[in-house]
Parts: C-alpha cells; sequence; structure tokens
C-alpha cells in the first residue's frame, strides 16, 4: 500500500494499517509511503512495469491510471439510509 502527504497523513494511515492487521492477522500490509513528487515518479514506473502496488492513493489525476485500477463499487454492500 502506498500514498503520500503530511506526516499527519502518515500517522493516521499507519495507525488504520495496524488496526486492520489487528482486526485480521493473515493481513500483512507493506507501507510505503512519499513525498508528492516522488510518489508520482514511482506510481508512473510502476504502471510502465504492470506492478502496481495493490492498494494506492489517487486524487483527481486518477484518470490517467483508470487502466490500471479496479472500481471498488462490486465489493461494497450497498445500503440505503
Amino acid at each position: 500500500m502506498a500514498w503520500w502527504g503530511s506526516q499527519t497523513r502518515h500517522d493516521a494511515t499507519n495507525k488504520v494499517i495496524e488496526l486492520y492487521e489487528s482486526q485480521n492477522p493473515n493481513v500483512h500490509i507493506e507501507a510505503e509511503f512519499y513525498d508528492f513528487d516522488s510518489y508520482f515518479t514511482k506510481l508512473d514506473t510502476l504502471v510502465a512495469a504492470d506492478d502496481v502496488w495493490d492498494i494506492f492513493q489517487l486524487g483527481g489525476n486518477f484518470p490517467k491510471y483508470i487502466k490500471n485500477i479496479e472500481p471498488l463499487d462490486g465489493y461494497i454492500k450497498r445500503r440505503n439510509y
């Protein structure tokens, strides 16, 4: 799993990863944190090699990577609130 951002985002993401792993002991998430520019340099390299992280962060630039992502809609149980 990879993401970019501030130290605050990094710390919060690590806490969520730790919580998820504690509730799913058979899962281990390898975390990679980058600054913005380094993140997209690495992402572009992985996309070119067809070897992208299983979970990664995108923002408004997601159309650039649409062929390399799988929408999660089918995995989410819809609820009427």
